[in-house]
């Protein structure tokens, strides 16, 4: 375990591994891992939304039953193959 700063914001010192996708002597703090997993369900949320508004009746009633991981999964799906786009505004 290493003291390391966290890449977001540079002064929230914390105890972690490194991890190769960032700078040496920094990491993503608990706090920031968890506010990203939280937009990223956040924009997946948004997308399930927007399958759901284009879905006929008995799809959707299909789409509905199913978890809300397996829609999440799904949509993730959805954007990998190009079939949604989603933008930040």
């Amino acid at each position: 375990m290493l003291t390391l700063q966290c890449s977001c914001y540079g002064t929230n010192h914390f105890w972690g591994e490194q991890e190769t996708s960032h700078d040496e002597g920094y990491g993503t703090c608990p706090s920031c891992s968890k506010m990203q997993l939280q937009k990223a369900n956040d924009i997946l949320d948004d997308v399930i939304i927007l399958i759901e508004s284009k879905l006929q009746a008995e799809k959707l009633k299909i789409f509905s039953n199913r978890t809300l991981e397996s829609k999440r999964n799904f949509a993730i799906s959805a954007i990998d193959k190009g079939l949604i786009t989603y933008s930040f505004n």
